[in-house]
């Protein structure tokens, strides 16, 4: 499989299709099973307990082992959807800033499971090790005892992603903040 370009051309030529101007329902959605999630459970407890740095890890939930839960069930659904393993280890200090290999590329997921916006931003932590070639971002649409169903809304490189000075968001933390309309489509979009 290969990326697909930057953005493709609305069919007046004149401007680029991304993500927002597409229905976002058109957006690929991945399903998780039961046990996928326990297994996405099982790693996120491992992972809480053994991550020192930060005491657990950013919090953007109500507490670290819930910011793990939502972080590995969206590498899980980038996987699943384009055929990739994740990352089962657990690291004391953190992991090199990469969850996948997509395409010979390396990926980091940023995940959300946010219900106050359909199209929420990628956001990445400026005072991170940027690594990874590919910053994915996926949203937990859909969460219940037995699945969840995760939408892929696109991803970009890491020139785009460090092309702008970071600003407080959400909140008081400091992000780089990459709109919806400033990522490429994820392959397998309906655009009819």
């Amino acid at each position: 499989m290969s990326t697909t370009p930057a953005h493709r051309q609305i069919s007046d030529g004149t401007n680029t299709l991304s993500p927002a101007n597409i229905p976002v329902e058109s957006l690929p959605v991945v399903e998780l099973n039961v046990h996928q999630l326990r297994r996405a459970a099982a790693l996120a407890y491992e992972r809480n307990h053994s991550y020192t740095r930060i005491d657990g890890g950013d919090v953007y939930s109500s507490d670290s082992m819930m910011s793990h839960l939502i972080g590995i069930i969206c590498e899980m659904a980038v996987a699943s959807a384009y055929s990739a393993d994740v990352d089962m280890q657990t690291y004391r200090f953190g992991d090199d800033g990469t969850d996948l290999d997509i395409w010979d590329t390396t990926v980091d997921v940023k995940g959300t499971a946010t219900t106050a916006m359909r199209r929420p931003e990628l956001l990445v932590k400026p005072y991170e090790y940027l690594s990874a070639d590919l910053y994915f971002l996926a949203h937990i649409i859909e969460w219940g005892a037995e699945s969840v169903r995760v939408r892929i809304h696109g991803y970009t490189d890491e020139e785009t992603v460090t092309d702008r000075e970071p600003r407080r968001h959400p909140g008081f933390d400091k992000n780089y903040v990459v709109e919806p309309s400033e990522l490429t489509l994820p392959p397998w979009v309906r655009t009819d």
